[in-house]
């Protein structure tokens, strides 16, 4: 469009995310665990310096218990791979389908990938995004960079 959208202060998001661990952040409903786990390895060996990881599931799905099974599969795997990394490391966060969390934490200044439950559909596009840059790291995992801050989310 020839009009920009005009960006005023944010009255849902007041103050900036801050994490002290690199975070999965699970959705309400996910197909399988495996793109996780896979996008956890690629990530963690790629990042030997970064933050140890703390697995965030959706709260609304804590008391169903196939939910509660791929969590555990997933905290499994994260126990693992968290003995060869950084407790002080760089802080990732790993955010499972598409979410505005993805531009709220590229705003907090954190390094943000996004797992692809399908990539025809899912994903941030640069061509819609202008402010955003995407690595596409596999056909499942996509790392996003911001272009300028205060881009997507001022702080009211």
């Amino acid at each position: 469009p020839e009009e920009r959208i005009k960006i005023t202060p944010s009255r849902r998001f007041i103050k900036k995310l801050i994490f002290s661990t690199s975070q999965i952040v699970l959705p309400y409903v996910m197909a399988s665990h495996h793109s996780i786990c896979e996008a956890l390895q690629k990530i963690s060996a790629a990042n030997p310096n970064m933050a140890r990881w703390h697995v965030r599931p959706h709260p609304a799905r804590i008391s169903d218990s196939k939910y509660a099974e791929m969590v555990a599969a997933i905290q499994s795997r994260v126990d693992h791979v968290n003995l060869t990394l950084n407790s002080t490391g760089e802080i990732v966060v790993l955010v499972y389908g598409v979410s505005t969390l993805i531009l709220e934490a590229l705003e907090s200044g954190y390094a943000v990938y996004n797992v692809l439950e399908n990539p025809n559909t899912d994903g941030l596009s640069p061509e819609i995004w202008d402010g955003l840059t995407a690595e596409s790291l596999s056909q499942n995992l996509t790392k996003y960079h911001l272009k300028h801050a205060g881009e997507f989310v001022i702080y009211g």
